[in-house]
This record gives structure tokens, C-alpha cells and sequence, in this order.
């Protein structure tokens, strides 16, 4: 199985899902209500999540995208409104399940 196959699961098994994927995105909501999309697509765990305060946080983002930086599509709407552009988002990449396991338990 591959790590976004994974990670998707994993998501679906201890988040709440948004909305039915897309051949690109998952989106999930968590129990705090901070929103995580995870890219399907890919051979690595790649993610997007809200801009948070990185105290605490298991690893560091791959990139930030300032609210008026362009990003793929499919995370506006339904699958992860407040990740589309207008909004700051931090996006991260996992090369291991048990890097994206412990980072989904600090950001849920």
C-alpha cells in the first residue's frame, strides 16, 4: 500500500471526513475543527493544514502559503474550505506513516 493510500486511511479512521473525495484531495476535519487535506495523488504523505502555532509540533512545514499564494484548486469547496487561497495555510510532506501518525496526533 502506498504512504497517501496510508495516510488517507488512517485520516478516515480518526477524523472526521469533509466531503467524498476527489481523485486529487481528501479533506478532514478534526476534533478541535482544524481542516487537513491530504493530496491522493502522491508517493510521499503530502498535506495541507491551517496556519498553527508550531510549539510542540513533531516536525516543520515544507512550505507556507501566505493567503494570496496561488495552491491547487481542489481544496477549495467542500473538501477543505479554509485551506483554498485567501486563506494562510501550511503544507507538509511525511516520508514515513510514522512521522504523519505522530503529526496527526499533535494537530488533531
Amino acid at each position: 500500500m502506498g504512504l497517501a493510500k496510508q495516510a488517507e486511511e488512517y485520516c478516515v479512521a480518526t477524523l472526521s471526513l469533509n466531503a467524498k473525495p476527489s481523485k486529487y484531495i481528501a479533506g478532514f476535519t478534526t476534533r478541535l475543527g482544524r481542516q487537513l487535506a491530504i493530496e491522493r495523488d502522491r508517493g510521499a504523505i503530502y498535506c495541507w493544514t491551517e496556519q498553527t502555532s508550531l510549539s510542540a509540533a513533531p516536525c516543520s512545514p515544507a512550505a507556507l502559503y501566505p493567503a494570496s499564494k496561488t495552491r491547487t484548486s481542489a481544496l477549495n469547496g467542500k473538501h477543505a474550505s479554509r485551506l483554498g487561497i485567501g486563506q494562510t495555510a501550511q503544507y507538509w510532506r511525511f516520508e514515513h506513516f510514522e512521522e504523519f501518525k505522530r503529526f496527526i496526533e499533535w494537530y488533531a
